[in-house]
Order: structure tokens, then sequence, then C-alpha cells
């Protein structure tokens, strides 16, 4: 099993050559990412505490709804500061169980958790998150909060609006605006239509939760501290970015964070994840209802979360995929897990594994991926529609793992969008329609290109295309493509590729051109709303 305070790999030195000047600048944009793949420690180990479901009214017969009693165990091993949640063989029937901060669920005779219906948008088990209020302001790195109950060092931090005005997601207004009145914008897509959601224009935070066309609905406006003014016709409006940060400690009334905010926010919404949470040796199932079910998520979704393990378990049957690492989940490794049967083939949807929006420094290794899954492992910066939460997967090792789906309409094994300074290595890819893919993100209204990757020694074979890559200034080292129709198809700037023969020439081609083909939206929900 593994010591999740063991340090995770490190980088390996490597040779510079004069082979290209794009491939110093490739290779220092890997090397001054600072990346850590999780090699920072949780401060404490799980303690040696243990809550036996079945000693809190768990049935496992496969029909009862188990999930207040493993809810129950959580909580009495979180309020003795942490210990372990075991499950005894059995069939658990569960959703929406909430795991706290120094707990691990651990199978002891080879226990099943099944989703209790196989369509709500509730994972099995998700990660806690606290909300509170705080106001922070522009440059500082100090949070004053109504309440620090549950934060703990270390612990990702979200905190609305505070991380500026997003870069990916902005247009401008149709018409002037006085300090009331309808709000028109320019460019409508991408934005989110039918449920909350925050903006910037200019110095003003507004929100709406709903659209007429190009028109906001149900506006508020001068929101967190800001002041409803008026506005040019012209003046910039952009997704209101929510701050991701870092627990460095915790004062009554106070939250020092690791990073300042970009602008400052007065009560504004701040959520706190969970630390050093495992899952190990369970066989999870999302009880995936026949033809898929367009609401059915994931039997495992960690937000917020740092310090998290998952391993040694078989997932499997969830609609949009296996596991989860979203909102700014760091440091946290997937290791030794097989994985069948995830995604919806039919509506071209789910990844086994997401990182996504803002996932940082996580390690996947050593999985077994494969059955009648939609896309293996994705790496992506944000879903069809914007959010507050959106942003780019960085400095992630994905490595060593086998996957092996049939191929489906643009399905991948690996597929890494808006996302920098990751490291895909090692991994037996085979099957999918196309192997790897390192995308710019055409979600949204401005793409998010994807650079500073570096993808080596992988193996890719009987592909439709084997390498797919529309990013810019990424390194392909060493890579074997066999049995694949286009081994490289790239059309973004200033790539690399080093090989150990001559091996295949990227060429670009009218057909490369299309649009990238993204997974499918991610059916998540959005903490806080």
């Amino acid at each position: 099993m593994l010591d999740v305070s063991t340090p995770a790999p490190t980088r390996r030195r490597r040779r510079m050559t004069g082979r290209m000047a794009a491939t110093a600048v490739v290779l220092a944009m890997i090397a001054t990412a600072g990346v850590s793949w999780a090699q920072d420690p949780p401060p404490t180990e799980i303690p040696g505490l243990v809550a036996n479901v079945r000693e809190y009214g768990a049935v496992g017969n496969g029909m009862a709804n188990d999930t207040a009693a493993i809810q129950q165990a959580n909580d009495a091993m979180f309020a003795l500061g942490g210990g372990s949640v075991v499950f005894p063989a059995g069939t658990y029937k569960a959703m929406g169980v909430r795991q706290d901060s120094n707990v691990s669920f651990v199978s002891i005779e080879g226990a099943r958790l099944l989703h209790l219906d196989g369509v709500s948008n509730t994972a099995i088990v998700e990660g806690r998150t606290t909300r509170t209020d705080g106001s922070i302001s522009t440059g500082s790195n100090v949070l004053n909060v109504d309440s620090t109950n549950r934060v703990l060092p270390g612990a990702v931090v979200g905190i609305r609006a505070a991380g500026g005005a997003s870069t990916v997601q902005a247009t401008k207004l149709e018409y002037a605006v006085a300090s009331s009145g309808l709000i028109v914008l320019s460019d409508p897509g991408g934005w989110r239509r039918n449920t909350a959601n925050f903006l910037w224009i200019q110095d003003e935070i507004v929100s709406y939760t709903g659209m007429s066309g190009k028109i906001l609905k149900n506006v508020r406006r001068g929101l967190f501290g800001t002041a409803a003014v008026a506005h040019p016709a012209g003046a910039p409006v952009a997704q209101a970015q929510g701050l991701y940060a870092r627990v460095q400690s915790v004062g009554d009334d106070t939250i020092e964070l690791d990073r300042p905010a970009v602008r400052g926010v007065t009560y504004a919404d701040v959520w706190v994840g969970s630390v050093n949470m495992s899952v190990r040796g369970l066989t999870l199932d999302g009880n995936r209802k026949s033809g898929g079910s367009p609401n059915n998520g994931l039997p495992l979704r960690y937000a917020l979360a740092r310090w998290l393990t998952i391993e040694g378990c078989t997932i499997q049957k969830g609609d949009h995929g296996a596991i989860t690492l979203d909102q700014g989940t760091s440091d946290s490794f997937i290791v030794n897990n097989v994985m069948r049967d995830n995604g919806d083939r039919a509506a071209n949807v789910g990844s086994a594994v997401w990182l996504y929006r803002g996932a940082r420094g996580n390690v996947v290794r050593d999985n077994e991926i494969g059955g009648l899954s939609y896309d293996g492992i994705s790496v992506d910066d944000r879903s069809g529609i914007s959010t507050e939460w959106d942003g780019p997967g960085e400095e992630n090792l994905i490595q060593a793992n086998q996957i092996d789906i049939p191929p489906v309409t643009r399905n991948h094994a690996i597929f890494v969008a808006g996302s920098n300074r990751n490291e895909i290595a090692d991994n037996d890819v085979r099957s999918t329609k196309r192997g790897i893919a390192i995308v710019k993100s055409t979600q949204g209204i401005i793409p998010g290109d994807s650079e500073g990757n570096l993808v080596r020694d992988n193996r890719l074979h009987g592909h439709a295309w084997g390498l797919h890559v529309t990013g810019s200034y990424n390194a392909f080292e060493r890579n074997v493509i066999t049995s694949t129709m286009r081994p490289v198809v790239d059309t973004g700037v200033g790539n690399t590729y080093i090989w150990l023969d001559p091996g295949p020439t990227p060429t670009p081609t009218a057909t490369a051109q299309a649009p990238a083909a993204t997974p499918g939206k991610l059916l998540s929900k959005l903490i806080g709303g």
C-alpha cells in the first residue's frame, strides 16, 4: 500500500542539446514550472482509530440505504481527530457520503459500494467542503472569515471573485448601462444561462441567474464591496474568477493564504476543502442504468481537496467517469486502481479520471483503465459553459497507466485541454480513436492554449490518430507509435519531437484543422451552487 507521506518521483535531469531553439523554449518552461507532484506530505498521518460501518447500522445487503450509517462512522472518526472507516464484506448502497479530513475508507473483506439509484447527480463519496463568508483586500493574503470551523493548515480554499477577471471567458457590453437597467452582452456564447453566475464589468461585480439571448436576467449589482455604477458601451465583461489558495495558518477569525487576492472582495462566499483522506481497496459501482443517464455523475468526486489517496480500488459504471479531482484539488494520488466501463459512449462524454478545473500537482499512476469507457484520463480546464472555478490543470504527473478502450467517435486515451506543464510518461495506450491529445480548450469564447507539457516514453498502438496536438511549445520525446493510421497530427506552434528512430513527421492537413475534440462537459455540481 502507498504511504502518502512518501515523496513522489522527482524529475529526471536531461541533457540539453542544440537541436532547435524551440526545444530550449519548451524545456525551459517545464524546468521552471516548480513541479512538485504531491511531494509535500500531509502534516499528520491518519490516526489508528477504527469505526466499523456495521456497528453504526449499515446492513450491506445491496438493498438497504446505508448512507446514514456510513456518514455516522465518518463523523465519529472526524470528531476524534481522524481514523479509518472499515467496510466488512457486503454491498452497501449509498449516495452523497461526505468524507472528512484525516478519514480513510477501507475495505477489509472485498466490500462493494453501490450508487443508491444510478441516476442522481451525486457521487457515492464526495470530499467535504465547508462554506463561510470572508473578506480580503487586493494584494493581501490574509482572509478575514466569519468562521474557521473545519479549516486545517494546508487545505485548499476557493474565494468567489477574488481571482479577478477571466482571460478566456470575456466579452464587452453591447450597449451602455446606467447604475441600473438591462445588461446586454456583445457575445453571449459560452456563458452560464440557467444558473447563478458572477461577472466583473470593469470594477463592479454583478450576478445573474439566466439569459434571454444577449440579455442577462435577474441581475444584482455592486456585489461583494463593489459599487453599482454606469458603464459605457464596449466596457469589458469577464467571468468573475474564483481564487484558489492554500491555508498557511489559521487564527480565530483569519486565514493566512499562500497567495494574494487578485481582486479584493467583501463578504464573499468562501469554501474550504478537506485534507488527508484516502479510499483503499473498495469496489465502487456507479450503478449506471442501461443507455446511461444525463444526471448520474461519478462514484468518487473531490473538490478543493488536498493529500487524497485513492489506491487499490475497482471503480466502474459511472456515467461521467470513475473519479474527478476538481476545483483546485492538489497533491493527491490515484494509484494502482482498476477502472472499467466508465463514461457514456452513446453521448460521447466521460473520462475514467478527470483532473478538472485547476487540479494541480496530482499523480495518476499504475492504473488499469478499460472496458466500455469513453476517455481514459483527462486534464481539463473547463466544461462547455463558463464557470467561476475554471482554470488550467498544471504540474500533474500521468505515468505508467495501461489504457485499452475500444474506439468510438473521437475518444482519447489521454486528453489534455487548456492545461500546462503536465508530464505524461511511460503510459501504454491502445485502441481509442485518438491516442494522446494536447489541445487548446475550444469551449467558451477565447481558446485556452496548452503549453509546456512533456509527453515522453509512451507506447501508442492501434489508433486512428496517435498524437493529436493543437497546443503550442510542448515537448514529445521517445514515444513509440505503432499500427496507427496517422501517427502525428500537429496544428500547433513550436512543438518539438525527439524519436528513437526517424519516426513519423508531423504533417498538418485540412482534416487536422478541425476544432479539437473534447470529452464532453462534466455534469458536476459546483460547491455552493
